[in-house]
């Protein structure tokens, strides 16, 4: 019988193992990429893989963002307000921030589903959020969204929008009367329309630097794609 000190000694370097495994990060045992120590950091050249690799496409100067200013890999996020799955997704991209913040940027693109019947205004809402507070502004207005998806009446996207820094309202009802970003909305969706794919894409659809990624997978599935996408650009391989 194994002595109790032995017992715990044991516990003790496998948490250890375990720890150190899930903070690797890029290049750890995880995901089997033979990444060099810190290639999770931010791009020294202009190459935009995310619009060469896969299915590439560009980013809009006028997308919301989040993480890495000068990213090696762009997730951009195809997403409606009113899909649950949308809902599902976005612990999972504030966690791979978390964790590849350094290199990875996430590009909010709209999608609102036609048979969702508050997505479209939704979406028009929350980018006049971004166009008058900014990134951050627009992420925080997102979670109240998502918080609570029965409710996405112009009241309730109103109401929310009142409680952000920095929004004036009285111009927030303007936008929403006069469309003022249905075009927006209308190019994000052109974008996805026309990727060459078998059948028309729903929500969330996900492009990881031009891989596409269809529903809110899980949190490994998106770290992968991310270490597979870096392994590229270093020239390296799977272990």
């Amino acid at each position: 019988m194994t002595p109790p000190a032995d017992r715990h000694r044991a516990r003790g370097l496998w948490l250890a193992v375990l720890a150190a495994s899930l903070a690797a990060g890029c290049g750890g045992p995880r995901y089997g990429f033979a990444l060099p120590d810190g290639a999770c950091r931010e791009a020294d050249d202009d190459a935009r893989p995310w619009e060469t690799r896969g299915f590439g496409m560009p980013v809009p100067d006028d997308a919301p963002r989040r993480g890495a200013r000068r990213p090696r890999v762009v997730v951009q996020t195809f997403s409606d307000f009113e899909c649950p799955y949308c809902g599902q997704l976005e612990p999972t991209m504030a966690r791979l921030l978390e964790e590849y913040g350094a290199c990875v940027q996430v590009v909010w693109r709209h999608h609102p589903l036609e048979y969702h019947a508050h997505a479209r205004l939704a979406a028009q809402a929350a980018h006049e959020v971004y166009r008058q507070a900014g990134d951050a502004a627009f992420f925080r207005f997102a979670a109240l969204l998502f918080a609570d998806q029965g409710r996405l009446a112009r009241a309730d996207l109103e109401a929310r929008a009142a409680t952000i820094g920095g929004v004036d309202l009285a111009r927030l009802r303007e936008a929403l009367d006069a469309g003022a970003h249905a075009e927006v909305v209308a190019r994000d969706q052109a974008a996805l329309d026309a990727l060459p794919t078998d059948a028309p894409l729903g929500a969330p659809t996900v492009l990881v630097n031009g891989t596409l990624v269809h529903g809110a997978r899980r949190y490994g599935h998106f770290a992968f794609r991310v270490e597979e996408a870096l392994a590229e650009q270093y020239g390296v391989t799977r272990r």
